[in-house]
């Protein structure tokens, strides 16, 4: 074919571009969030400082040792207008969900002793019948982990809140970043010729709780001979 006279006929193009993210859950976010690693902006970091500051001075203020001979302290409450609903009836769904799964798997059993193991030990204490209403309480599930010696341990959810209601994290005061001490503590450890560590057991659960306090972390269990009731 020869040369073709007139204008040349247009071409269109169209592009699409398609993008996806998909998480499991909202900490993935932490992956990349400047503040997790201590990198942040000025005013934000004054106001961070300040916060940790005051939970700091709130801590010292309230720790004490109570007349069992332990550490007790107080949750670090934040400044604001927060209330925290009465929840039983979510966290008994809860609690009847991990219990089928843990008859399925066989770990009821083994499950149940980790809390009477806490009862014996004082960690926990029971709720007279007249005083189970009022409170909030905090939904948990087992972490199976074998190999270790604790095979399996309960963790709970302190994010649970019921709809249109904080939750306790949302109430709570995260305190000071760790994350940003890590490279001083790595040099005090290597200062010296020899390093020590240990390793405290149950060292979390040896801190006491002020009273006024042990309404917001109340959990729900089975009784021990009749697994309907709670």
């Amino acid at each position: 074919m020869g040369k073709l006279f007139g204008s040349e006929p247009s071409v269109e193009s169209k592009h699409s571009l398609l993008s996806s993210l998909l998480t499991q859950t909202q900490c993935i976010s932490d992956l990349w969030n400047l503040d997790v690693l201590g990198i942040t902006g000025t005013a934000y970091r004054q106001t961070a400082k300040e916060l940790e500051e005051e939970t700091t001075k709130y801590f010292n203020e309230t720790l004490c040792i109570n007349a069992e001979g332990r550490y007790e302290v107080a949750l670090p409450w934040v400044v604001g207008n927060f209330s925290l609903p009465e929840n039983r009836k979510l966290v008994e769904k809860s609690l009847m969900s991990t219990k089928r799964k843990l008859m399925a798997s066989g770990k009821l059993e083994v499950y149940g002793e980790v809390f009477d193991n806490w009862l014996n030990l004082g960690i926990i204490e029971k709720i007279p019948q007249g005083e189970i209403g009022g409170a909030h309480y905090l939904p948990h599930r087992p972490v199976i982990k074998s190999g270790s010696t604790t095979s399996i341990r309960p963790v709970f959810n302190v994010s649970s809140h019921v709809l249109g209601s904080s939750s306790l994290n949302d109430c709570l005061s995260t305190g000071p970043n760790l994350i940003e001490i890590i490279p001083t503590i790595l040099n005090r450890f290597r200062r010296n010729n020899i390093g020590v560590t240990s390793d405290i057991e149950k060292a979390f659960l040896e801190i006491s709780i002020r009273e006024k306090d042990r309404d917001y972390l109340r959990l729900l269990w089975l009784g021990k001979y009749d697994l309907q009731r709670v």
